[in-house]
């Protein structure tokens, strides 16, 4: 079928079309407000390594952002969350599953972690419903890694981490991210409305 007699078989089925991309919004849309809305916390870590003053320079930006990559991915392990439950901060437990395999996921879900490529700093988000359980939980795991890293490397008290962005909090809930879910649920409607008429022309 040539582009011409498409568009033309477009227009006369233009309903058709339409109603399609309708039923995917709206199917979207459905997706999209039955899950819990989410706010986010955000802060920056920055990992410091002492050396002298004659260590070339190259060796330690290679160093620290292998440690801030593998300190990204031990926040997301068994060991570290329960470092974070029991830093101090009051995390309450029973936002978890007592099943250990939905409790990771749940974990996962919750935390986001991000090296930034060759500067040794880390991005922590964390999610929930709650905008001061987000806050607390993110505060808690920059807590843990700051006096807890030593135990996930070999290097001892010659590597530090601090906190160089403090957790800020969003404005507004930033799951579902409802605007683009919703644009995608028109694209994909609109996609599958042109399929359709495209496989079906009578």
């Amino acid at each position: 079928m040539e582009y011409k007699q498409f568009m033309n078989l477009v227009s006369q089925r233009k309903l058709t079309v339409f109603v399609i991309t309708v039923v995917f919004l709206i199917a979207v849309s459905l997706v999209t407000f039955l899950q819990p809305l989410r706010y986010s916390a955000t802060s920056t870590l920055l990992v410091v390594q002492n050396y002298g003053p004659n260590t070339d320079a190259y060796n330690v930006s290679r160093s620290n952002q292998f440690l801030s990559n593998l300190l990204a991915q031990v926040v997301y392990t068994d060991s570290f969350y329960d470092k974070v439950m029991e830093s101090g901060y009051n995390i309450n437990k029973n936002i978890f599953s007592a099943d250990t395999n939905q409790r990771k996921r749940q974990w996962q879900d919750m935390v986001y972690t991000h090296a930034i490529a060759d500067t040794g700093m880390i991005t922590i988000k964390t999610y929930h419903q709650n905008k001061a359980t987000a806050d607390k939980i993110n505060q808690a795991i920059a807590y843990t890694l700051m006096t807890k890293n030593s135990q996930y490397h070999g290097l001892g008290d010659n590597v530090k981490i601090k906190v160089i962005n403090e957790s800020t909090l969003s404005d507004w809930p930033v799951k579902p991210n409802i605007i683009l879910n919703l644009i995608l649920g028109l694209i994909a409607g609109l996609a599958a409305g042109l399929y359709y008429v495209y496989l079906f022309p009578a």
